[in-house]
This record gives C-alpha cells, sequence and structure tokens, in this order.
C-alpha cells in the first residue's frame, strides 16, 4: 500500500507564503482580541489581576530567580543579539537574511513600546487589592516581544538544517523568558500572550513577502518534519498539566505553585510562545535564503 504522506508533493514557496500570510493575519486578529478582552473588560482585567496576585502571594524565591533571567535582557543583550543576527547572515553569505531579520527585530521591538504608550487602559477591576502597575498600561509586554522576536528572528537567518535545533533551544529560553514576566511580578499574563503574538504578527509578515523574493527550496532534516507533531503534543501536554495541577493549587508559602488562575496564565503564556516558535520554524522548512538577491524568484516556482 503506497504511503499517503510519501505521495503528498512538498508545498511549494508560494504556498508557504500562504500560510506565513495567514497566520500574521491569525496573529493579529487574536493580538486585538487580547487586548478587547484582557484590557477593555471588567472580567478580563480582574483575571489579569488575579493571577499576579497569585503570584505576589506564592512567595519571592521563584520571583527573585525568575527576575534574575529578565535583567539579562538590557540594551546591551539588544545589541549583542543584533551584532548575532548581522554575524549568521554575512557568515552564511546571505546579506538579505541579515538586513530583514535585524529590521524586522528591531522594528517589532519599537512597535511594542509605540503600543504601550498609545493603546488606552480604561480602570474596569473591583478587585479589593491591586497590582502595584494597577491602572498602568503594559500591554504588550516588552521583554515577551524580545525573547519571541529574538527567537524568531534567528530562526529567519539559520540554515534549513540548523533551523530546528535552533527552534528547540531558543523555545526552552523564550519559553522561560516570556512566562518570566509574570512568575516575576513584571506583566498580567494578558502582557506577554500579548508580546508573542505580536512578534509572530511581525515576522510571519515579514516571511510572507521575503520568501518569494529571495528564498529557494533546499534539503530539510527529520527532525524539521517533527517540529508539528512536537508542537500538539506539547499543546497536548501543557492543556492536560493545566487540568491536572488546577485540581491541586496550594497558594501562600515560599516555593508552592501558586492557585488556579496563575497556573492557567502560565499555561497559556508557555502555549502561546511554543506554537509561536515551533510552528514559524515548521513553515520555513526545506527552505533558506538564496546566496543573491538575483537568485530569488527563480525558486518560487
Amino acid at each position: 500500500m503506497t504511503d499517503v504522506a510519501d505521495s503528498t508533493p512538498p508545498e511549494t514557496i508560494p504556498q508557504r507564503a500562504r500560510r506565513l500570510r495567514n497566520l500574521a493575519l491569525g496573529s493579529a486578529a487574536l493580538f486585538v482580541l487580547i487586548y478587547l478582552l484582557a484590557v477593555h473588560t471588567q472580567l478580563g482585567q480582574e483575571w489579569d489581576d488575579r493571577a499576579v496576585l497569585e503570584r505576589f502571594a506564592a512567595g519571592k524565591k521563584h520571583m527573585n530567580r525568575a527576575k534574575d533571567i529578565l535583567d539579562a535582557i538590557r540594551v546591551q543583550s539588544l545589541v549583542v543579539g543584533l551584532l548575532v543576527l548581522i554575524a549568521i547572515g554575512l557568515w552564511r553569505r546571505r546579506p538579505w537574511a541579515a538586513a530583514s531579520a535585524v529590521l524586522l527585530f528591531a522594528g517589532t521591538i519599537l512597535l511594542a513600546e509605540v503600543l504601550k504608550l498609545v493603546l488606552p487602559r480604561p480602570d474596569l477591576s473591583q478587585l479589593e487589592d491591586r497590582p502595584l502597575f494597577d491602572g498602568i498600561n503594559t500591554f504588550p509586554s516588552g521583554h515577551a516581544t524580545i525573547a519571541t522576536s529574538l527567537v524568531l528572528a534567528l530562526l529567519l537567518v539559520s540554515s534549513a538544517r540548523a533551523r530546528p535545533w535552533v527552534a528547540v533551544v531558543g523555545l526552552v529560553w523564550a519559553a522561560t523568558a516570556t512566562w518570566g514576566t509574570l512568575a516575576a511580578g513584571w506583566h498580567r499574563p494578558s502582557d506577554a500572550v500579548g508580546g508573542i503574538l505580536l512578534a509572530t504578527a511581525c515576522f510571519a509578515g515579514g516571511a510572507s513577502w521575503l520568501l518569494p523574493r529571495h528564498w529557494r527550496s533546499a534539503t530539510g532534516t527529520k527532525l524539521a518534519d517533527q517540529l508539528l507533531p512536537m508542537g500538539g503534543l506539547l499543546l497536548a501536554l501543557l492543556a492536560l498539566a493545566a487540568r491536572i495541577m488546577t485540581w491541586w493549587a496550594p497558594s501562600g508559602n515560599d516555593g508552592q505553585l501558586g492557585s488556579a488562575t496563575y497556573i492557567s496564565a502560565s499555561i497559556l503564556i508557555l502555549a502561546a510562545v511554543s506554537f509561536s516558535i515551533l510552528y514559524f520554524a515548521w513553515l520555513l522548512k526545506e527552505q533558506d535564503w538564496t546566496s543573491r538577491t538575483s537568485d530569488g524568484p527563480t525558486a518560487a516556482s
């Protein structure tokens, strides 16, 4: 019997570009939806704030660990990240890769900071206790945007063979940093998810434009084929973990898990960053930058 998967022709570059465009549009739509539900409804604001308050109640030990990770994301770190992107692109003789990754990385971070300034945040929460930053717009999280953007930028400049490994290692770091914004008590959960969605929308949109112009087909790896199944399995495990952990959700003493709202918010952040990185890497499998700009369109057929 013929294997159905073996008989399925690989997707062309224009087809991958359409998938990336759909990912960008879907992420942008979810970004708006999260903002409207979490910031412009009483229920959303109270759920957001309750997750932060429960993090405070769980103790300071793990909060301090999360702060140590977030403290590493400073201006110097951003400069180093940009230099690494440029170095990889130039070393691989893909100047378009370096230029595109740097522009998308810097542009996404700038957009996040602008949105944080201009997006209004009405005072709707009726909770007696409030986080210290209540009333201040923290949507989207700059740290979550930076962490996700850096990994997506590295995926953009990496070769087809290296990309799956960059995705796996980068996911571990990005998940720690994005979740750390809540664990450290710096951001509400919707802020972190908003930063992840913003980075995904910008990079997927940029890649959808670049793919037909400057990319060609390349030899992938078996690990790249497994990124999407891995993502599905990971999301299923996270959903199961959320259900199990909310059945037993102690709070109060240092080192304990926290309560149901904090746990479910943590799972939501981890699920969002996992889907973003693994699906973006999977969409770029068997694709690589052309060595010269003039080579790009010939590979799109």
